[in-house]
């Protein structure tokens, strides 16, 4: 977000602001392309998923195969909620 004048890479002069905090051209160009897309926000969602199930994060994190059973889990929740016939 800053400048960092002690970088060795393009971080050195990439900030939006300078060291001290004043707003670069870029980044007032930033702002502007920002405000566009503010301008242009896709509708929220309608509301949330139905009943779903819980992400076992200890499961997931150590098995694939807990993670694909999980996401089966999740992906039927979601078409039940959506796609219900």
């Amino acid at each position: 977000m800053y400048d960092d004048p002690v970088a060795k890479d393009v971080t050195r002069f990439s900030g939006l602001f300078t060291p001290d905090g004043k707003l670069k051209l870029w980044g007032r160009r930033f702002m502007e392309i920002a405000a566009g897309y503010q301008e242009n926000l896709p509708p929220a969602p309608l509301g949330r998923i139905g009943p779903h199930p819980e992400l076992p994060w200890d499961a997931c994190l150590t098995s694939s195969a807990a993670a694909e059973k999980f996401r089966l889990e999740y992906l039927e929740a979601f078409k039940r909620e959506h796609f219900r016939t």
